[in-house]
């Protein structure tokens, strides 16, 4: 093989390697989702831990949750100061 498909099979495994991680990471977080989903009043504490060991322990998941949930909440406080604008305007009027 010359240095040139070298480099090629190197990346194509590479990626090979990266969609099965991704695959096993989104099929965890799937079953352990689900479990959560469907707890009943006795099995939803050890659920609920199972999955945030799950989500804190993985730091893709755990980023996309931290920047989604900022979004979030810069959304409702946006939305509370023009809440409180409009109360201003309508007493002023």
């Amino acid at each position: 093989m010359c240095r040139s498909s070298e480099g090629i099979f190197v990346r194509i495994v590479g990626w090979i390697y990266e969609q099965i991680r991704l695959r096993k990471l989104s099929l965890e977080f799937r079953r352990l989702s689900s479990n959560l989903l469907n707890s009943t009043d006795d099995t939803a504490d050890i659920n609920l831990s199972r999955f945030l060991k799950f989500i804190n322990g993985n730091e893709l998941i755990s980023e996309s949750f931290r920047i989604k949930y900022q979004v979030s909440i810069m959304i409702l406080k946006n939305a509370m100061i023009l809440a409180l604008l409009i109360g201003l305007i309508i007493l002023r009027q």
